[in-house]
């Protein structure tokens, strides 16, 4: 398996607007699982929640990443990383 050094979303969802109300419906993206399925040892998660525009994904990037980019940062309202997202490849601590 070769890992790759960027952002993958893992778990998604899909909102069904064609019905008379609003469903949702989580989708894995099996490539990101695949990904995740082959780290060799235990692994640590950490999570960064919280409402839109408000810095996750460049806190991810800087502190954790210690880089400019990786997880998508755009300059609108609507959100690069929404869902559940992985680095794919494993960060040494």
């Amino acid at each position: 398996m070769s890992y790759r050094e960027e952002a993958m979303q893992l778990i998604y969802f899909d909102a069904d607007q064609n019905s008379s109300f609003l469903t949702l419906e989580y989708m894995v993206n099996n490539e990101a699982l695949e990904v995740l399925k082959s780290v060799p040892s235990p692994i640590g998660v950490i999570s960064v929640v919280g409402m839109y525009r408000t810095g996750k994904s460049y806190l991810m990037n800087r502190m954790i990443l210690d880089r400019n980019a990786g997880f998508g940062v755009g300059p609108t309202v609507n959100p690069c990383t929404k869902g559940l997202w992985i680095w794919g490849s494993p960060i040494k601590g």
